[in-house]
């Protein structure tokens, strides 16, 4: 993700995103999506495991992520807003 296009979160300015990497492409380029940064992430695991680095995120960043999607997820289905403090 590149481009915030809508931010309406109380309190907390838009974040400013530097330009990332080209996103993948499917199907000839029919369906573009998903960014190829998981690389990164699973490299990072494989340091950590293997050469006692120190992992880019915890389980507690996991656990955040996890919340808001399962939040947006819930607020689609019921039309409701979903508060949450995952900061």
């Amino acid at each position: 993700m590149n481009v915030c296009e809508f931010w309406e979160v109380k309190n907390v300015p838009r974040p400013k995103i530097g330009k990332g990497l080209k996103p993948n492409e499917y199907a000839g380029g029919a369906y573009v999506g998903s960014c190829p940064n998981h690389t990164y992430v699973y490299q990072n695991v494989v340091d950590v495991l293997l050469h006692n680095k120190h992992p880019n995120l915890t389980s507690d960043d996991a656990l955040g992520s996890i919340r808001i999607i399962d939040a947006i997820k819930s607020s689609s289905e019921t039309g409701e807003e979903i508060f949450l403090n995952v900061l």
